[in-house]
């Protein structure tokens, strides 16, 4: 039987369920100011009458949405997420470009990071690249994050001792309680901008200290 942790990592945080993710996120903040006549998605979250209105079905209804009494901005925005639809009916996904190796450290600042992957390509990589991090741990348990700290134990007469019964070669414990990986996906079809991408990937994960 998989653990809930196993499940994430392989169905959950499968590389095909993230580009979806993706996608579908772009789909509904480029459709955010015209789905809703009276509101936005964003701001339906506040307010249980709209969002129940958002449904399975925004996929299916931006494909029928009249253009004609948008404005020519509204009208850009609507064509991108009815592309990118499309590209998710014919599995034109986003692509992965790479990740980074897991580790219990933090990577810092997302924005900074794609500024450093796309330094001196900028004009060909900008707007075609998307981080997205996965982060596993067992919730807030102080510096350590050691939830089996938080734990009593007690011995056979039934009286909680001090001392916890377990080490670091115990089955309780993993190698480490919080699991990050950065993962680098492609938005462009072109394999051109693709193979850049990935050129620049590789450049900024050898020189930065993840590796280390």
């Amino acid at each position: 039987m998989l653990l809930p942790s196993s499940i994430l990592r392989i169905a959950y945080q499968h590389v095909t369920c993230v580009s979806l993710d993706l996608m579908v996120a772009d789909i509904m903040r480029a459709v955010d100011p015209i789905y809703l006549k009276d509101g936005s998605i964003r701001d339906s979250v506040k307010d249980t009458s709209k969002y129940i209105r958002l449904t399975d079905s925004l996929l299916d209804v931006i494909a029928f949405i009249d253009p004609s009494h948008l404005s020519e901005e509204n009208v850009s925005s609507l064509n991108k997420a009815q592309t990118l639809r499309h590209r998710i009916e014919t599995r034109k996904l986003y692509t992965l470009i790479g990740e980074t190796p897991p580790s219990d450290r933090s990577h810092g600042n997302k924005s900074q990071i794609l500024a450093d992957v796309m330094r001196g390509e900028e004009e060909k990589l900008s707007n075609q690249l998307e981080l997205a991090e996965f982060k596993l741990n067992f919730g807030s348990w102080g510096e350590s994050g050691d939830p089996v700290q938080s734990v009593l134990f007690y011995d056979k007469h039934g009286h909680v001792v001090s001392h916890q019964l377990y080490d670091e070669t115990s089955m309780f414990v993993p190698k480490s309680w919080t699991h990050r990986q950065l993962r680098l996906f492609c938005k462009s079809v072109d394999v051109g901008v693709q193979d850049i991408a990935k050129k620049q990937w590789t450049k900024w994960l050898t020189s930065s200290a993840l590796l280390n």
